[in-house]
């Protein structure tokens, strides 16, 4: 993962081992998972039994720092480095909080250096929302990033239909290839 010690988001998007919550929840040192996703925890005491745990969670489906990135990658892809660069620092800024030593102003102006910049900042702010797989695919990156766990060029930037839509169909809907 891009985000490294001391950004402040990663206490805000991860939540490791044998760690106690600011709820007071004390996590198992030891366990499956060695980290778990902050974004979606729910506190031990707002558990309601018979629902599902997380049920009472406001889930947010698109948020402003993603709507900031996606106008950062838009205007750097239309040349206009300047809007860009004000849309990344917003972000930046809004994560940073008091402390400016820890994030520092992104700077660049090439094209590909701003866009680079762009995704890593895409990857680390909007990390456990489920957005980076698809990213990855939108971006042409998906072999070499997802590469060497199996994903496959021309196959997997696409999933399979079910073979009963495709019989619901007759025969207007034909497979994806390589499923």
């Amino acid at each position: 993962m891009l985000m490294k010690p001391g950004d402040p988001r990663r206490d805000a998007t991860i939540i490791f081992r044998g760690e106690t919550t600011p709820s007071g929840d004390a996590i198992p040192a030891v366990g499956d998972n060695p980290m778990y996703n902050q974004k979606s925890y729910v506190p031990f005491a707002l558990y309601t039994t018979g629902f599902n745990e997380g049920s009472q969670q406001n889930v947010r489906v698109l948020r402003y720092a993603e709507v900031l990135l996606m106008n950062a990658e838009a205007a750097n892809e239309l040349g206009n480095s300047a809007q860009a660069l004000i849309s990344l620092e917003l972000v930046r800024a809004r994560a940073r909080g008091t402390s400016k030593t820890i994030l520092p102003k992104v700077t660049p102006t090439d094209k590909a250096a701003l866009r680079t910049a762009i995704w890593n900042e895409r990857h680390v702010e909007l990390a456990m929302e489920f957005d980076r797989y698809f990213d990855v695919i939108r971006q042409g990156r998906g072999e070499a990033v997802f590469g060497s766990k199996g994903w496959k060029a021309g196959k997997n930037e696409v999933w399979p239909i079910p073979q009963n839509e495709i019989d619901l169909s007759a025969g207007v809907l034909v497979q994806n290839p390589g499923y």
